[in-house]
């Protein structure tokens, strides 16, 4: 029997043991993950903060590198030592109001003279010339050499009592003689905003100092804190950029902190994470695994050993993926909508000229790379799908590239994610370069400008002609006057018919080509407005014919030139009170309707009608389907309509059950889904093109 026990208690020893070791295998390789991801969590957090130090640097040299550019493009000239005529400082007041204009971090330019008195600025006429002979950005000129443009400490504006950073470049005359200081005021809460859109909700610190270590700028700010307060870290003053780990003096609290010097300008940016933040889940994953005990250890081993053998069948899965990707030349984006973290694959960053590292996880890593002008139709492209209203996101922008080009991109993607609200939580999508498309296309674009411009040569120079030979049959007329006959005066009639003729289709070709090319702008405009100018203009006529006209329906804003936007209504009303039976009066509707991204107009009458099968001849220039003796015109009105709603980057048609039963001209063109201005929504750009009057030659 004891041997009995004793072979038992050996056998419980065993399991024991064997149950121990099986308990230190588990402990150690529990251990070791969570040193894993301590060292891994560390790593990425010294990377984050070194590419957010790294972005927050390049911002502030750019908006100084602006700032710098716009005080030294308009401070030409030496200001008198005394105060200015009030010509004179009318004219420094609308170029200081000009160049505020520009930039959205300058909240105002003054010019002082050599006495330290405000002479013009920006915003009031006539300045009231105080005394700033006391400030830093004024003494620091006066009192020192010439040099770069100058940061001064946050003061508090005697004219606008709030806090600003003056930025200021040194005056001198042809000898080289002080005579006085351009400055310009930064406003920190501009930088304040993009420094708060960066760190998100991970309680990040910005700070921006000058390289002496006097603070500028810094979000979150602390009451406490002087701003005259000089601070840098040793490791600062020697390095040009790095990650250490600090306890800031202001709040006691451990950091990791990134720090970067400016290249261009005596600045250094500091961009910190709070320690127990950042490991703040790993800690609580540490508690939670020290509570489950053993069971949960031995559950977690085997739940370990699982993910690894269904990892492997994802990576399996994902590695036929990225060859299929990589096949159709594809970069992935895995967008989180909720937090704006995005996961790119390695095809999305070469394409670029990046390898992945440097791309920061985050949406706005992609928004830095997009063209300024690509923007606005990107955003409404982006927000419209998010909405629902599109069953996919799509457009071509251009992004920026490594090595500083221009790449064209086709930006597809879907919403694939939604809350039970509707509300989008994850977006996917694929880039691909399409830079030698856009090429072809621009080359394509360069061919037909040089059409129209051969044809607007060709109509222009043609012109010359047709008047000379009006003006020779007027002089025959006169001096044969009592030899010629009725025969011979009705020939003289048809020549003279036939150049008026000829040179009225020539103006018409001449409007034709002008389209796109007289340099006026598009803007976002009221679309009611342009109606309201077209109606205006064709007043005259519609009384005249004893037109009835009604206007209803949705008008949104457009994307348009303003005379272009007024001539494609102007032509399209014109018609419709043209073309009616003489024994009854135009009765013309229009209306306008939203259809997703674009509006649809319509100009319908109750007119002569159209013959379905010849609706294709309608847009063509010179095609008529009326001889000038029915109803006058040139055939090109039409022609010109296409050709606008074309260039704006919609489609014009028109509908008619036959002749007599009346025609209904309709457009669509992009509309704004927001009150921001921008380019329209779909193919991003520069708007291609500018206005031209309709008059001609």
């Amino acid at each position: 029997m004891p041997d009995l026990f004793r072979r038992a208690d050996q056998t419980i020893l065993q399991i024991t043991v064997l149950f121990s070791i099986l308990l230190i295998l588990v402990g150690v390789l529990v251990g070791g993950g969570l040193f894993r991801d301590y060292a891994s969590l560390e790593r990425q957090t010294r990377e984050r903060v070194a590419v957010a130090a790294m972005t927050l640097e390049e911002h502030l040299s750019r908006s100084l590198g602006e700032v710098e550019w716009l005080l030294n493009s308009i401070g030409r000239g030496c200001p008198s030592a005394g105060l200015l005529g009030e010509a004179q400082e009318a004219v420094w007041h609308h170029r200081l109001a000009e160049a505020e204009k520009r930039l959205p971090q300058v909240g105002s330019l003054i010019l002082v003279n050599a006495g330290g008195a405000v002479v013009a600025e920006a915003l009031n006429f006539p300045s009231n010339h105080r005394d700033v002979g006391d400030r830093d950005y004024f003494t620091v000129h006066r009192d020192g050499p010439a040099g770069r443009i100058a940061l001064s400490p946050p003061i508090i504006s005697r004219l606008s009592n709030t806090e600003i950073i003056p930025v200021s470049i040194r005056l001198e005359s042809d000898d080289g003689r002080f005579c006085g200081v351009l400055s310009a005021a930064l406003n920190p809460a501009y930088f304040e905003a993009f420094y708060r859109s960066l760190a998100g909700k991970t309680g990040a610190l910005v700070a921006v100092r000058r390289i002496d270590g006097i603070l500028l700028i810094r979000e979150p700010s602390l009451p406490a804190l002087s701003l005259a307060q000089p601070l840098l870290f040793p490791e600062e003053a020697e390095a040009q950029e790095g990650v250490i780990d600090v306890v800031l003096p202001a709040d006691g609290v451990a950091r990791i902190l990134a720090f970067r010097k400016s290249g261009r300008f005596p600045i250094i940016i500091r961009y910190a994470l709070e320690r127990d933040r950042i490991f703040s889940e790993w800690w609580l994953h540490v508690r939670r695994l020290a509570a489950m005990g053993v069971p949960l250890l031995l559950l977690a081993l085997f739940s370990w050993w699982r993910i690894r053998v269904l990892s492997q069948r994802t990576l399996d899965r994902e590695q036929r993926l990225a060859l299929a990707l990589r096949g159709g030349n594809l970069g992935v984006w895995d967008w989180n909508i909720q937090t704006g973290a995005v996961v790119f694959n390695h095809r999305w960053a070469e394409m670029l000229g990046y390898s992945l590292r440097e791309i920061e996880p985050h949406v706005r890593s992609w928004e830095k790379l997009v063209h300024p002008e690509d923007m606005p139709a990107v955003n409404a492209a982006l927000e419209a799908h998010l909405a629902g209203k599109t069953d996919f996101y799509e457009t071509t922008h251009r992004l920026r590239t490594q090595d500083g080009r221009w790449a064209w991109i086709l930006d597809r993607g879907q919403v694939v994610a939604r809350d039970g609200a509707g509300q989008p939580l994850r977006a996917t999508g694929t880039h691909l370069d399409v830079t030698a498309l856009k090429e072809t296309e621009a080359a394509l674009i360069r061919s037909n400008a040089e059409l129209e411009h051969f044809a607007y040569a060709v109509s222009h120079d043609l012109r010359q002609p047709l008047r000379a030979i009006t003006g020779y049959v007027q002089l025959l007329e006169r001096r044969l006057k009592s030899q010629l006959d009725d025969e011979s005066r009705t020939f003289m009639g048809f020549i003279r018919a036939g150049a008026t003729r000829m040179d009225q289709m020539l103006v018409s070709l001449l409007h034709y080509s002008r389209v796109g090319r007289n340099g006026e702008p598009m803007e976002w405009l009221e679309s009611r407005e342009l109606l309201d100018e077209a109606l205006h203009f064709t007043a005259p006529q519609a009384e005249e014919a004893g037109a009835r006209i009604t206007v209803g329906g949705d008008w949104p804003r457009l994307w348009v030139s303003r005379n272009e936007g007024v001539r494609l209504f102007q032509n399209l009303i014109t018609n419709a009170i043209k073309y009616h039976p003489p024994d009854q009066p135009p009765v013309i509707s229009i209306q306008a309707t939203r259809e997703g991204s674009l509006a649809r107009f319509s100009v319908a009458d109750q007119g002569i009608g159209i013959d379905p099968a010849q609706t294709g001849r309608l847009f063509q220039v010179f095609q008529r389907l009326h001889s000038t003796g029915a109803f006058e015109g040139t055939g090109v009105g039409l022609a010109i309509c296409r050709k606008i709603v074309e260039r704006h980057g919609g489609r014009i048609g028109v509908q008619s059950s036959g002749e007599g039963q009346g025609s209904t001209f309709f457009f669509t063109l992009p509309v704004s889904s927001s009150g921001d201005a921008g380019t329209p929504s779909g193919d991003a750009g520069t708007p291609s093109g500018d206005a031209g009057t309709p008059s001609g030659d």
